[in-house]
């Protein structure tokens, strides 16, 4: 077994998943119109035909909240980035039904995505939205909150541009948390600088409704570039 000691600690394991023929005739047929080719682009904003806000949902899972989002504010623009195929497929069967022209998908590694397919100052909101816990403490580097994580997303988000964070994990609330609140270029909306209650825009999804299943509690985070 090889053992690279310098190799890059990822917040996600990259695997195919079980997929189904007709999410992957999804893919086939409808990533020419979807998909960001990254190596292609510079500002992945600049491809949507109309200018407008731009909102990045990173780990998007099956698109649900994407997918919503998109359809319910056409005057504005969506970015999805998400590395399991089957999740991306699921989507992309909706979109054939169902258009979106202010709607973009990437499935490459988000933070490399940022950091060199978005140019600074480009994004209006950022949401992550119940990314893995890696609740094991041995595997807690791979969380996806992290200062180097969070300075790429501070770049490429406007001022008072918003990084939206919900989690089902209580020890990655409280660490996101007090993470982002001693930072001072970051400002809590809410009133009591804890969490937000009965956050705009997203949904409850599959992933959201099973951590209820288990007894968690849903922590949702807003912070506003400043």
């Amino acid at each position: 077994m090889c053992n690279n000691k310098n190799r890059k600690i990822r917040s996600f394991v990259r695997r195919q998943g079980r997929w189904t023929k007709a999410q992957k005739r999804a893919i086939d047929s409808c990533w020419d119109l979807y998909g960001i080719d990254v190596k292609n682009q510079k500002n992945i904003p600049d491809l949507f035909l109309k200018k407008q806000p731009s909102w990045l949902e990173i780990g998007f899972g099956d698109g649900e909240n994407l997918y919503h989002m998109a359809k319910n504010n056409p005057h504005i623009n969506f970015i999805g980035i998400e590395v399991y195929l089957s999740g991306i497929g699921i989507l992309l069967q909706k979109l054939k039904l169902d258009p979106l022209p202010n709607l973009k998908i990437s499935r490459e590694d988000a933070i490399e995505v940022l950091s060199y397919n978005f140019t600074d100052n480009s994004m209006d909101k950022i949401f992550l939205l119940f990314p893995d816990p890696w609740h094991k403490k041995k595997h807690n580097k791979r969380r996806f909150v992290n200062k180097k994580n969070i300075d790429v997303m501070y770049k490429k988000l406007k001022t008072a541009g918003d990084l939206h964070i919900a989690t089902d994990w209580q020890d990655y609330a409280e660490h996101t948390l007090d993470t982002l609140n001693k930072d001072k270029r970051w400002q809590n909306k809410s009133s009591k600088f804890d969490y937000m209650q009965n956050p705009p825009h997203r949904i409850k999804t599959k992933f959201e409704k099973r951590g209820l299943k288990l007894g968690h509690k849903i922590y949702d985070m807003i912070f506003k570039k400043i």
